[in-house]
């Protein structure tokens, strides 16, 4: 009798006493950003992917989640763009911006304009950041129209700045966000039962909870009661709810479970007499059921129906861990990853193996020199470097395979992995960037003549095309191939030759040199982890 009296409790308290919420809507927010630099201003802008905070005026407390399309971000400029989410943002590898609130000082009036502070962490670039945003916000037809202005730190934070001799920009990104979304309530009831419903792995601490009911819209009425019996089963339904009839369903089910009103065993009404019955379509029912049935609440017996399923049976279902690696395997095989690969890495992680030799794997041999030598540069193993032709005749049998790790460029190395033997792990190398390689230099005059030099054509087309793209004159501009005798004597008198490490020892003492590393800092701090470096 308690019960039932506790669940038409909950379906006829006033909405007077309520905490509110907000849903944004992605369509009609938009957040901007603005980057200053000594020749022009960058604009540019973000999507909102999704939305949403609770919070009581009275207490204080807030939650939700306000999360950005980090990957969505554009200026206008397609190389620009390219640079700032490869180099800076590294959106493939953070694609999401995400603001946790926690607490909020100040009210929304239901009228006029209200002006409030929210607390919380902000999480960008796999960190979290405390912080605290001023919104001004309006009431409009059940619509609230919030704006905020803040200035994010970005090298502060851990970015890369893209200031280089040529360019100079601010290390702060100034951000505006205009945002509309819905209003909505929450009883305060509602939301203490709500957390005690949400997977049968909670049953033994909530048999006696009351749970999850829905959200109810500040201009729905509340809802009548559809008596309907499955045992001692009743369903609640509002068709005018905000929340989807096949959700009312499930959450009543789940009350109908803990509070033992169904019972271990009991059999549910078909999905067409429970349709019939409150005039609703069968496949909402059919959905709820379906539902149910993933989440471990029902199990379904072949020929007879949908019955309530032991609290011993849940232990079967699949455990949130089995749900965060289907989905990192999943991540992973879109950015190209095999998950045999994945299996390694993880088993890297858990059980760390200390590589004693590695194997560039590269076609071209002047890179695969360069590729070489920036490596052994930083690692304390033998370093080999090979073309991919013949890789299982490299690799010797029994442990030392094992013990060998392959690298190759990122545009190659998943080629590279359909030709190793089983069990040998190939790493993606990173390219670093030109620019990334000349900043905090001085920009040359511009008469002066600058010589890329190195054996590598594709170092030095690459070289040649980013200097000219970033202002320098390509008259200015000298190519210098290194493979061919008495390259040397081409440089004359350059003021500044940028040269792979190769060719920057066989340069002469006092000349002006700038060397142009092919391998990402990021990458080589990587293959020190693998190798004990």
């Amino acid at each position: 009798m308690k019960r039932r009296f506790l669940v038409f409790l909950l379906c006829s308290l006033p909405l007077a006493a309520a905490e509110r919420a907000i849903e944004l809507d992605p369509a009609r927010t938009t957040v901007t950003f603005t980057l200053g630099d000594v020749l022009h201003t960058v604009h540019g802008t973000f999507k909102l992917k999704r939305g949403s905070m609770k919070f009581d005026s009275a207490t204080g407390q807030a939650s939700g989640e306000i999360v950005v399309d980090v990957a969505s971000g554009e200026s206008g400029s397609g190389a620009r763009d390219k640079r700032m989410h490869k180099e800076i943002l590294e959106s493939a590898r953070y694609p999401e911006a995400v603001f946790t609130p926690d607490h909020v000082s100040g009210e929304l009036a239901s009228s006029g304009e209200s002006q409030f502070d929210v607390h919380g962490a902000f999480q960008i670039h796999g960190a979290s950041h405390e912080m605290t945003f001023h919104f001004m916000a309006e009431i409009k037809g059940g619509d609230v129209i919030a704006s905020t202005a803040f200035v994010i730190p970005y090298v502060q934070w851990g970015m890369k700045n893209p200031s280089n001799f040529l360019l100079k920009v601010s290390d702060k990104v100034e951000m505006k966000v205009q945002a509309t979304g819905r209003l909505l309530v929450e009883h305060a009831l509602v939301r203490a039962t709500s957390r005690l419903v949400s997977t049968p792995g909670h049953r033994e601490q909530t048999r006696h909870a009351s749970a999850r009911v829905p959200m109810w819209h500040a201009r729905v009425r509340a809802p009548r009661c559809h008596d309907s019996r499955a045992g001692q089963m009743r369903f609640w339904i509002t068709k005018n709810s905000e929340i989807p009839i096949h959700e009312q369903l499930v959450r009543q089910v789940v009350l109908a479970i803990l509070s033992e009103d169904l019972r271990t065993g009991q059999k549910l009404p078909s999905v067409r007499a429970l349709a019939r019955r409150h005039q609703v379509h069968a496949n909402t029912v059919s959905a709820a059921y379906h539902d149910l049935l993933e989440q471990g609440w029902l199990e379904l017996r072949r020929g007879s129906g949908l019955y309530v399923r032991s609290l011993r049976a849940s232990s079967a279902a699949p455990s949130d861990l089995d749900r965060l690696l289907a989905a990192t395997l999943q991540a992973a095989s879109q950015q190209g990853h095999q998950p045999e690969e994945v299996l390694r890495r993880l088993e890297h992680l858990v059980r760390p193996r200390t590589y004693q030799r590695i194997l560039v794997v590269e076609p071209d041999p002047a890179m695969r020199e360069i590729l070489r030598a920036e490596i052994a540069e930083h690692l304390p193993v033998p370093v080999e470097a090979v073309e991919r032709h013949g890789l299982q005749d490299i690799f010797p049998d029994g442990p030392h395979a094992a013990r060998t790790l392959a690298v190759a460029l990122s545009a190659r190395a998943a080629s590279v992995r359909q030709s190793l033997p089983a069990g040998v792990l190939c790493i993606p190398l990173t390219l670093r960037s030109v620019r990334a390689s000349l900043e905090g230099q001085t920009r040359p005059g511009p008469d002066v003549v600058i010589s890329v030099v190195s054996r590598s054509a594709a170092l030095r087309h690459g070289a040649r095309a980013m200097l000219a793209a970033v202002g320098l004159d390509p008259e200015c501009l000298c190519e210098v191939d290194a493979s061919h005798t008495g390259w040397q004597d081409r440089l004359g008198l350059s003021a500044l030759v940028i040269t792979d490490v190769v060719c920057a020892k066989e340069l002469a003492e006092g000349r002006p040199v700038r060397v142009f590393r092919v391998i990402a800092d990021a990458s080589i701090a990587e293959l020190r982890q693998f190798c004990g470096g």
